[in-house]
């Protein structure tokens, strides 16, 4: 009996079994000869940002306390609010029991496995064949959207994978109960919405909610052939599938409301609380550029949220499904909704370059998100679909004559495998030559070995011979044979490109287990300092020493594994007072907005904030140029990969400095003009002042036509009217998505000998709206070959001390850093702006935040204190430092404020000997208690009233779940 049932269950799952094992075997075949040299595909978000994040929060699961605050970066932030990090999310739960690279491994690395096997069901459902199945799930599951470039993390590729198990679902509500449907549903859904990815997690609801719409509209039934219409608009079970999706959505979101709402509460406070167009609109393709990443995405340089790539047997077949439904009266009209869906898909890609992609903006929720490219979903996985009809359109062309076979010949076989083989030793050949010279190349530029037509000739090579098999298989009868070889040629097919974008993209990039667990020196360094006494200031780009094997530093985020406490951070959702505060500083703490240029006058003594901040210690390069990685060269000098560039507009001016004392003969500037065409030839349009460290001043001129030139010099609308010629060109930057070449330009500028300089000052003195654009200056000495880079950045050398000057890593320490918490004894209300202009030292008031505190609160509610300095007697001690909860023990004379070197955040809750007292905004950022004369203990403790009221919702949504499915469950038990 036993074996009887094992007999029925192997043929009822033997299909299930075989594209399970294909899906394992390509994914092993893929992914396994760095997962065997025992390398992590952690890179980028994934190791610096999400790692660190989920490090923290499950070590505070561990260890019993709920991840509601960390104050391992920006100073102190909401860690619930960081839905990225997934804590409901089961593919997440590794962290508990795993080491965190290897849990982070698990998390980017099982969409590859899970995807195909979601696509491959939802094909089934759609009554496709077993190999049309197997196709669409290895057109999607390795397409655009899940194979992208240097910055993949695996955020969308998980919170999209659930796509085909949704649709699925709904799918089946055309002839299953509504419960049932709606269970399935949003458990297929909710895993999604675990992710945290919002983008992710809309555009899944939204493909469900308009897969729904057709389902109710057109009424196909389960073969997938739409009949006449008769049942009434009106009843419950025409409009099934929109009240399943509706009430999946609905119970989704409720599930993970206690994080939505804590991250809603965060983003309403981030500079993501909107977002410009510009910013909404950004990696849009041009039409050429799509056509090139679909046929060709590691040619261009916008890669890095998804490109349209699908292979070209799919996209070819997918065609063929839309030509045959069209000649098909008999056709499956799920066929025009997919290909309604890749238009779509296709057309919000190239974003700015439609006039409907504008019309998005003014959509609520949607506006919230960033990135034409990343509606390559649509597009990639509606053609994934479309494959699948279009390979069974195809071979029941053929079944005829396979029927009418019993046998096929030795030669039809062979007719089939040699042109398979054929095109698999092109794919190898075609891998070779465009993959890296060397496998610790991480090529940024795309600087590729071999032009785009010789790449599209070895693909059009591949392909041929891989379609001439395709068309023998379909004509071999149909036995096990055919099956295999037909396998076999989707296996081919689906793999050459993605195995090279991945070769090129993430293979240089993946990390041993003791490059991403091992702390470099400066941590072990800072390490010796209590954190809740000593912040520290990583003030260096975010992907700082990402490729580099030996780093010399750890980067925000990851002095969090360390249990270092930074003023830096990469998170999405940063404080917008915490950006404006650290001048206007974007995703991570020391880039700014617009342009990606630190602020300068942090380190000037007339700023506080640092000060506030309890910075003691910064990172910095001493010389960026000694990084492999982060330069270029051109003649000998060495020039910045990334450097801080900034504008300078009429009459405005810069100083720049080195981080140590340097000398140099010569002066290298990479420049451009903007809304310069009417500068002439050799108009002086800059002024360079050189100071030496013995006061001699060298001026030089930055002349229109030969040191600088137009940027835009060669567009259409612009060469007529420019009136000087090119300057020496440097590069061109973003050469492959532009429909006209864009162009930097740089001089070298002789200072007659060699001298040491304290600082070099440029100057615009162009006339009218012309702005003179630094995006290099570069100190170099002939002599010793040199370079030394130029940076705005300037240390007051009274206040910031070197402490650690070594391997091109100098640390700085604060002589003028406040403790974490202090007292005052006068106050004065301000507003936020007078708050912000203090702090920053942009007021025309003193501030001496060791004096007064700024409370952000009427005059009638300032406290009573004395004025004047507090006493010598008074303290204020940190006496039990926790994430969500700070112990405090005053004492006082006098009626005091108690400051708090802690980010100002709602749901920060404060008692004083036991009763509970008013948190006050105080100097900008931080928190204030006003206290009486006395000694006094004072407790602050983070509550998240949003994360709480939004548990309360997810419990009660858990509950009414769990008692459908109880029912469900009572009354199949009755019918049976």
């Amino acid at each position: 009996m036993n074996r009887e049932r094992l007999r029925g269950f192997w043929r009822a799952y033997r299909a299930s079994f075989g594209a399970i094992s294909l899906f394992a075997l390509y994914f092993i075949i893929f992914f396994g000869p760095e997962i065997i040299r025992g390398r992590f595909f952690l890179f980028f978000d994934s190791y610096i940002e999400l790692y660190p994040e989920r490090m923290t929060a499950w070590s505070m699961i561990r260890h019993g306390m709920l991840p509601l605050w960390t104050p391992l970066l920006l100073s102190g932030y909401p860690l619930l609010s960081m839905a990225q990090i997934g804590l409901a999310y089961p593919l997440t739960w590794g962290y508990l029991f795993l080491p965190g690279h290897w849990a982070e491994e698990i998390y980017v690395l099982a969409p590859y496995l899970l995807c195909p096997l979601f696509t491959y069901a939802f094909a089934r459902q759609l009554k496709r064949s077993w190999l049309a199945s197997v196709l669409a799930a290895l057109a999607y599951g390795y397409g655009g959207l899940m194979i992208i470039g240097y910055t993949h993390n695996g955020l969308l590729p998980n919170s999209t994978m659930w796509t085909p198990l949704v649709l699925l679902a709904i799918d089946r509500s055309l002839t299953e109960k509504f419960i049932r449907s709606w269970l399935w549903a949003t458990a297929a859904y909710s895993m999604s919405v675990f992710t945290g990815i919002g983008q992710g997690f809309l555009f899944v609801g939204l493909m469900a909610m308009a897969y729904a719409l057709f389902l109710s509209l057109f009424q196909p039934d389960s073969n997938g052939e739409t009949h006449e219409v008769k049942k009434e608009w009106l009843t419950l079970k025409r409009w099934r599938p929109v009240l399943v999706t509706v009430a999946a959505i609905v119970t989704s979101v409720g599930l993970d409301a206690f994080q939505i709402l804590e991250t809603m509460r965060a983003q309403r406070r981030s500079i993501r609380s909107s977002l410009s167009f510009p910013i909404f609109a950004q990696h849009s393709f041009t039409p050429l550029t799509f056509l090139k990443s679909v046929l060709a995405p590691i040619y261009i340089t916008n890669t890095d949220l998804a490109t349209g790539y699908v292979p070209l047997l799919a996209l070819l077949l997918g065609a063929c499904a839309v030509v045959a439904a069209i000649r098909n009266r008999r056709r499956d009209t799920r066929i025009f909704f997919w290909l309604a869906i890749a238009l779509v898909g296709g057309v919000l890609m190239l974003g700015i370059y439609t006039p409907v992609y504008s019309l998005l903006y003014y959509v609520p929720i949607i506006n919230k998100f960033r990135g034409a490219a990343r509606h390559g979903y649509e597009w990639t996985f509606a053609v994934a679909i479309l494959s699948a009809y279009g390979w069974d359109a195809i071979s029941e062309k053929f079944s005829g004559a396979r029927e009418r076979l019993k046998q096929s010949t030795v030669r039809d076989i062979l007719l089939a495998v040699v042109p398979l083989a054929l095109s698999l030793l092109i794919g190898l050949l075609w891998w070779r030559v465009t993959r890296p010279l060397k496998s610790a190349d991480v090529d940024i530029d795309m600087d590729i070995s071999i032009a785009l037509s010789s790449y599209l000739r070895w693909k059009l090579l591949f392909t041929i011979p891989l379609l001439f098999a395709f068309w023998q298989v379909l004509k071999l009868a149909p036995t096990r044979m055919r099956l295999i070889l037909a396998a076999c040629v989707i296996f081919v097919g689906c793999f050459s490109d993605p195995f090279i974008m991945v070769s090129r993209w993430w293979w240089p990039q993946t990390k041993t287990a003791s490059r991403i667990t091992t702390p470099t020196l400066p941590t072990r360094l800072l390490q010796q300092f209590p954190p809740e006494q000593n912040r520290i200031y990583t003030r260096v780009h975010l992907d700082a020493e990402e490729y580099n094997p030996h780093p010399l530093f750890d980067s925000q985020n990851l002095t969090m594994v360390y249990g270092l406490q930074n003023v830096a951070g990469y998170e999405p959702l940063m404080l917008e007072r915490y950006s404006r505060a650290l001048g206007n500083a974007w995703l991570d703490g020391v880039g700014t907005r617009g342009e990606y240029n630190p602020d300068p006058t942090l380190f000037q003594s007339s700023s506080h904030v640092l000060d506030l901040l309890n910075t003691t210690y910064t990172l910095v390069y001493v010389n960026p140029l000694e990084v492999p990685d982060h330069r270029l060269e051109r003649e000998g000098i060495k020039f910045a990969r990334y450097y801080d560039s900034y504008t300078l507009e009429h009459d405005e001016s810069s100083s720049l400095m080195t981080t140590f004392p340097a000398s140099g003969d010569t002066l290298a500037i990479v420049s451009t003009l903007s809304y310069g065409a009417g500068a002439g030839q050799g108009l002086t349009v800059g002024l360079v002042r050189v100071v030496t460290t013995d006061g001699e001043i060298i001026e030089r001129e930055i002349r229109a036509g030969v040191d600088t030139a137009e940027w835009a010099h060669d567009r259409p609308d612009v060469q007529p009217i420019v009136r000087h010629q090119l300057a020496t060109i440097f590069d061109q930057p973003g050469k492959s998505n532009e429909t006209f070449p864009s162009y930097r330009y740089w001089t070298r500028i002789a200072l007659g000998k060699l001298v040491n300089v304290e600082r070099v000052e440029i100057s615009n003195i162009a006339p009218g709206n012309t702005a003179l654009v630094i995006w290099n200056t570069i100190l170099y000495d002939s002599a010793s070959s040199n370079s030394q880079i130029l940076q705005l950045t300037v240390f007051d050398k009274n206040k910031w001390r070197p402490v650690y000057n070594e391997n091109n890593v100098a640390i700085y320490h604060n002589e003028g850093a406040l403790p974490r918490a202090w007292l005052v004894a006068e106050a004065e209300a301000v507003d936020d702006e007078e708050a912000l202009k203090r702090i920053r030292g942009e007021s025309e008031h003193e501030f001496d935040p060791r004096r007064t505190a700024l409370l952000e609160t009427s005059i009638e509610n300032l406290p009573r204190l004395p004025g004047g300095a507090i006493s010598q007697n008074s303290s204020a001690k940190i006496v039990s430092y926790e994430p969500n909860r700070l112990l405090i023990e005053t004492s006082a004379d006098t009626a005091s404020v108690l400051v708090v070197s802690e980010m100002s955040y709602p749901g920060w809750e404060a008692i004083v000997d036991g009763q509970k007292a008013q948190i006050l905004t105080t100097d900008y950022l931080l928190r204030g208690v006003a206290l009486p004369e006395g000694s006094h203990r004072v407790e602050m403790r983070y509550t998240a009233p949003a994360a709480r009221n939004g548990a309360i919702i997810s419990a009660v949504t858990l509950f009414l779940l769990c008692g459908l499915a109880f029912y469900i469950r009572r009354e199949s038990a009755r019918k049976n």
